[in-house]
């Protein structure tokens, strides 16, 4: 943990979390030099943990062993990485298959996000040496800078014989748990690090005698209405053996030129400052500054891993309106997330959740500038939120608590279009256009929409792909001209709006 300080953390998998931990006898070294021998020593151990927390979104359990592990059994604690960066470049995954003896096993292509079995995962197509089996659910898998990101959920990964059969694996993503109650063991400092290698520093593959890391202290959540300065404050922690008298902190906005400020004074090893960066204006729309370490004690840092975060946020200058997003939770919580996008940049998002919240009712508050937004639900199962495991569905209200848009029975995803204009009006969904065929080459009929209504067509960026178009008595649209894909066909008439989905080839 942060704190540095020994406190005996083990990790493993919720789904392997039957019976008591109170229980359990955790043991230690149960391994041999090199690839031969079956035999291990079985007589170094620990007797009983507390489960702290567990969450089946990203399939983890964190316990706390009931007494520290002797000085002699060696241990080391692996560090970790919770940013949730599709940037690892390979995986490794050190296990016990069916209680056996350590093994080791390397995946040399990058694993990617997936969702499977309703948690979010790391995805392993095929290991390229070694092979996981049965019973080594619940091992860390490490990313290439030696950092555990996430613990064996499941796979078919297996051996066939004496052979490797080819099967994948996926593994519960840390990053995703960070958002599930694990920050509190990890980080009980908080210090807001989502990266930390592993203790005591003399276990790592390279200790250093200079080492800043850099972490978020406070930094703006969510959309801010009306713009104006933004304060973002980091914290300084020393991780390496010497002192760390002074920093130069660089950082810049939007790729823009660099921009630097100093810090001074004396961290010893495990010791934190925090450093707010001056003001930056919040300009119209999202800003991403980057903030990272230029040099410490007057000479550069010996450990680039954890130099740099990266805060982005977005700002509306002009008039907003204060709308609401409502998300009513079915049976599988980890299955859904959801994105609110304008022009393609998403505003809003949020999911996965915990399972067996059904009923459990979440409420986003949202201020949005005039115009038109794209709603996107996803579940990863494929059958909605609604209505064979509970009773899900999501709603948007507009300032007055007034619906403007509601669902729920989908299939994967469903996207909706809602927008700004049609608060407080009285016009409201009145339920799924039917646009047929679909898919459609050249052109799409509308069934049963009143005469006279007007059609909006857009992209799933939110970006009209033709002029609207009041209907006549036929309501056929003439779709050759337009691009190829999805585009989301959205009817105002008086007294109702509705829309559809259509397929362009």
């Amino acid at each position: 943990n942060t704190a540095q300080d020994g406190t005996p953390l083990f990790l493993t998998a919720n789904h392997c979390l039957g019976g008591s931990v109170a229980n359990w006898t955790f043991v230690f070294n149960h391994e041999t030099e090199g690839c031969t021998g079956n035999n291990g020593p079985t007589n170094q151990v620990v007797s009983g943990a507390d489960l702290l927390v567990s969450n089946g979104s990203s399939d983890f359990g964190l316990l706390l062993l009931d007494e520290t592990p002797p000085e002699s059994y060696d241990v080391f604690y692996a560090g970790w990485d919770g940013t949730d960066a599709e940037t690892v470049q390979n995986a490794t995954c050190i296990h016990h298959p069916s209680g056996d003896l350590k093994k080791i096993c390397f995946e040399e292509d990058a694993p990617y996000h997936y969702n499977a079995g309703g948690a979010a995962v790391w995805w392993i197509d095929a290991w390229e040496d070694g092979v996981t089996e049965p019973g080594s659910s619940g091992s860390p898998l490490f990313d290439q800078n030696h950092r555990v990101i996430g613990q064996l959920y499941g796979g078919s990964a297996a051996c066939a014989g004496n052979q490797n059969n080819g099967q994948f694996d996926y593994y519960g993503r840390m990053g995703v748990s960070f958002n599930n109650g694990i920050t509190e063991y990890l980080d009980p400092l908080d210090l807001g690090l989502e990266v930390l290698d592993g203790y005591p520093s003399a276990g790592c593959v390279t200790s250093f005698a200079l080492d800043l890391g850099l972490g978020i202290a406070s930094a703006p959540e969510g959309v801010l209405c009306g713009g104006g300065d933004v304060t973002i404050e980091v914290n300084l922690s020393n991780f390496g053996t010497d002192p760390v008298t002074s920093a130069i902190i660089g950082y810049s906005v939007d790729g823009g030129p660099e921009q630097t400020t100093n810090w001074s004074g004396n961290l010893a090893q495990y010791e934190v400052a925090t450093l707010a960066i001056p003001a930056i204006a919040a300009g119209d729309g999202t800003t991403e500054v980057d903030i990272y370490v230029i040099a410490i004690n007057g000479t550069d840092d010996e450990n680039g891993f954890n130099d740099a975060v990266t805060v982005e946020f977005t700002a509306f200058e002009g008039d907003t309106y204060d709308f609401t997003f409502q998300l009513v939770l079915d049976d599988y919580g980890s299955e859904t997330t959801w994105e609110i996008r304008r022009f393609g940049t998403v505003v809003y998002s949020g999911g996965p959740y915990e399972d067996g919240q059904d009923q459990e009712v979440i409420s986003i508050p949202m201020c949005l500038e005039d115009g038109c937004y794209i709603l996107e639900v996803e579940d990863s199962y494929g059958d909605g939120m609604c209505c064979d495991y509970g009773e899900g569905s999501f709603t948007v209200l507009d300032p007055q608590g007034d619906v403007v848009l509601t669902g729920g029975e989908f299939d994967d995803s469903t996207i909706d279009q809602f927008c700004t204009d049609e608060m407080s009006v009285g016009e409201r969904s009145v339920g799924r256009l039917r646009a047929v065929p679909n898919p459609a080459t050249d052109r799409i009929v509308l069934v049963d929409l009143p005469r006279g209504a007007t059609v909006i067509a857009t992209d799933l960026l939110g970006r009209p792909v033709c002029a609207p178009n009041r209907m006549d008595a036929g309501n056929v649209l003439a779709t050759d001209g337009w691009p190829r894909g999805w585009v989301l066909i959205r009817a105002e008439f008086d007294g109702g709006v509705t829309t559809s989905r259509v397929l362009l080839r």
